[in-house]
């Protein structure tokens, strides 16, 4: 009889060390790497955290070459005719269109002045202008991966005529 207690003990121990084995080479207990005690299961991926938004298209300085003062929310043009080239900043935009209008929005009296869609030398457009005085608005649309941005600026030949220097030399400042 004491030998068959001892098989047995034997048999006992032979079944738990397979048995830890068995659990240990796949981490063992309570470890997150563990995996179930069955042998058929399905592995899910961890969900990839969702990216940001892409920002929206944001303009940050329009400027011009010949320099013109911006006065009283209008770029003050040299006395005509002449040659204008307007240069926009604009953060994550991959296109940008320029139209010079009478009201705040493109319609179809709106003259199309052109497009540019190559950013890293800065956004930029060319204008010819006579001289008959005029005060219209240059709206600026910058498309981009999170979307369209639209603004204008108001711009007139007048030189800055009735402005004061220092109004003109403080703008100038702001700008550059």
């Amino acid at each position: 009889m004491r030998a068959f207690q001892i098989f047995l003990v034997v048999i006992a121990l032979v079944a738990v060390g397979v048995a830890g084995w068995a659990l240990g080479s796949r981490g063992g207990y309570g470890q997150p790497d563990a995996g179930p005690a069955t042998g058929s299961h399905t592995s899910r991926p961890a969900p990839e955290p969702s990216p940001e938004p892409t920002p929206k298209p944001e303009i940050r300085s329009i400027g011009t070459i010949p320099f013109a003062p911006h006065i009283g929310g209008a770029l003050h043009l040299p006395p005509g005719p002449g040659r204008v080239t307007f240069r926009v900043r604009i953060d994550n935009a991959t296109r940008t269109q320029f139209w010079l209008a009478h009201g705040t929005g493109v319609d179809k009296t709106a003259i199309w002045l052109g497009e540019d869609s190559y950013g890293a030398n800065g956004w930029s457009v060319g204008m010819r202008y006579e001289d008959g005085g005029f005060l219209d608005n240059l709206i600026i649309r910058a498309n981009g991966p999170g979307g369209t941005t639209e603004e204008f600026v108001g711009v007139t030949n007048n030189g800055g005529a009735g402005a004061t220097e220092e109004v003109a030399e403080e703008d100038a400042k702001t700008t550059s």
